[in-house]
């Protein structure tokens, strides 16, 4: 003899209505979107783009030797861009690096939002089936 209580039953018949209704369900597809996951993908793409090239010119920048200085110069006399190429090698890698998180979280963002969206929507269908399931033309489940 089952002890659960009536109560108990009607909310797990509620939570595996909700589970099967969700797996039949595609996700929700909001207005713009698509269209944001793609500018994100594009700008994420763009961003990696330019990490590349500022390790690239930075690194042409650090090993630039001026033709003109002698080896008796100092250093900063021999490499006069040294300290431009350490600028745009950390200040270019960082300032992707953000952009690049930016852009993924927008598109983890939508991607969320579309599976919650289709959660809440099979909860309510749920819900409204479970109270009266001849007001929406029957079960869900039997489709």
């Amino acid at each position: 003899m089952d002890k659960t209580p009536e109560s108990a039953k009607t909310d797990q018949h509620v939570w595996d209505r909700v589970g099967a209704i969700t797996r039949k369900r595609r996700f929700t597809d909001y207005p713009g979107a698509r269209q944001a996951t793609f500018a994100a993908s594009c700008l994420n793409w763009f961003a990696w783009i330019l990490v590349a090239g500022c390790g690239i010119g930075g690194l042409l920048l650090l090993t630039y030797t001026d033709p003109a200085a002698r080896s008796y110069h100092s250093f900063g006399e021999r490499h006069p861009f040294v300290w431009h190429g350490i600028t745009l090698v950390l200040g270019g890698f960082l300032q992707m690096m953000v952009v690049v998180m930016i852009s993924n979280f927008v598109k983890a963002t939508v991607s969320f939002q579309s599976e919650v969206g289709a959660f809440f929507g099979a909860f309510k269908e749920a819900a409204v089936s479970v109270s009266d399931p001849h007001r929406w033309g029957g079960d869900p489940l039997d489709a």
